[in-house]
């Protein structure tokens, strides 16, 4: 007796595949950071060293393992809701809503980072005027006590 019918799985593809578009949305906002973190480093004229990028990929693997552990919770909340709509004739809407929430709030943090970036080199940026600005203000200082 085939256990898993065809029909069945078919009912789950959407959720699976808004499951692996989380996935997917998580690793481009971390590559995403990881762009402009070395963007702001070439910017700065810092070295771009493998610890800095061995800090994404253990950022990416944490959060993949997290998102895996929540997937997993999701599929066994979906196939525990299809089982209750089937046995009692329920309406109740079969999404991966954890995977979603986790989603959001990781790519709310990389988002957060990508600013913080951007952020610190205007205020780099802001700084080095600031300087230009005084180093003027001395020459044009030190030349009036010239002529004078």
């Amino acid at each position: 007796m085939n256990v898993i019918s065809i029909s069945f799985i078919y009912r789950f593809v959407p959720q699976i595949l808004v499951q692996i578009l989380c996935f997917i949305s998580v690793g481009i906002f971390v590559y995403a950071d990881y762009k402009s973190g070395v963007r702001k480093a070439k910017e700065l004229g810092l070295e771009i060293v493998s610890k800095e990028i061995r800090k994404t990929t253990t950022k990416l693997s944490s959060y993949y393992m997290l998102m895996l552990g929540i997937a997993v919770i999701d599929l066994a909340q979906m196939l525990s809701l299809h089982v209750i709509n089937i046995e009692s004739e329920k309406h109740f809407f079969v999404v991966p809503i954890l995977t979603l929430v986790i989603t959001i709030v990781v790519c709310y943090i990389e988002f957060k980072s990508i600013r913080e970036n951007a952020d610190k080199k205007q205020l780099i940026k802001e700084k080095e005027a600031l300087n230009d600005l005084k180093s003027l203000v001395e020459y044009v200082l030190d030349k009036k006590k010239e002529l004078n």
